[in-house]
């Protein structure tokens, strides 16, 4: 995992991140965020954007089929 951040000027900021993960049955993955930030005295806005993995739960895999929407995964 990394992070950095840079500040320019008065207040303006940006930030980026990266990650590598690896799950034992879904293999590897990058996943990363970016973002801005702006200070207005002792208030700041930040607009940030990510990107993640989430493993399916055992519902998501085996979970019952409801008439007409299919839950489980058929593989």
């Amino acid at each position: 995992y990394g992070q950095a951040s840079r500040t320019f000027g008065e207040g303006f900021r940006i930030f980026a991140g990266g990650r590598a993960e690896k799950h034992m049955r879904y293999g590897e993955f990058a996943t990363g965020s970016g973002g801005v930030g702006y200070g207005f005295g002792k208030q700041r806005l930040h607009l940030q954007y990510a990107t993640g993995f989430k493993a399916p739960s055992l519902y998501q895999l085996y979970g019952p089929s409801f008439p007409g929407f299919r839950v489980g995964n058929p593989d």
